[in-house]
């Protein structure tokens, strides 16, 4: 759990869990080894009003970069709720959330107030709902999406 030194007290500061952000990145790397499976491109329907579209953007050695999409279906004509984009890093086994939906560059830690309106702990949060946007794919099912 990320770690904030007296909370509520001026002058202290959020200080990230290195150890539970990694291992997330983990989890969140493995997921996404399983839902592309050699493949480049999946669709996943959770419900009439939810969907997620993963798609893998640009491919190299050591690192791939992929675009995963939550949208709300057809009777909304597929708007776009986020937008994730990740970075996966081969040789260490992990994925990261290194944008979301405009936000580039997520920093480790955000001094609040800021002008992103961004919560001190942002990208461990965008990493945690990866994964549970990554687990619902799991769970419900996916499929293939020709190019």
């Amino acid at each position: 759990m990320p770690m904030v030194c007296g909370t509520g007290l001026r002058g202290r500061r959020y200080v990230p869990d290195l150890s539970e952000f990694m291992a997330e990145c983990e989890l969140n790397y493995w997921r996404l080894d399983k839902l592309l499976a050699g493949g480049t491109r999946r669709a996943c329907q959770i419900s009439a009003h939810q969907a997620f579209e993963l798609g893998l953007e640009e491919s190299g050695r050591y690192t791939s970069t992929l675009c995963l999409k939550q949208t709300c279906g057809a009777a909304l004509q597929n708007l776009v709720i986020a937008e994730l984009r990740v970075r996966l890093y081969h040789d260490a086994r992990l994925a990261e959330v290194v944008s979301c939906s405009g936000m580039r560059r997520l920093r480790g830690v955000y001094e609040v107030p800021n002008p992103w309106m961004a919560q001190p702990d942002e990208k461990a949060q965008m990493n945690l709902f990866l994964g549970e946007c990554l687990r619902e794919c799991l769970r419900h099912g996916y499929e293939p999406v020709s190019a």
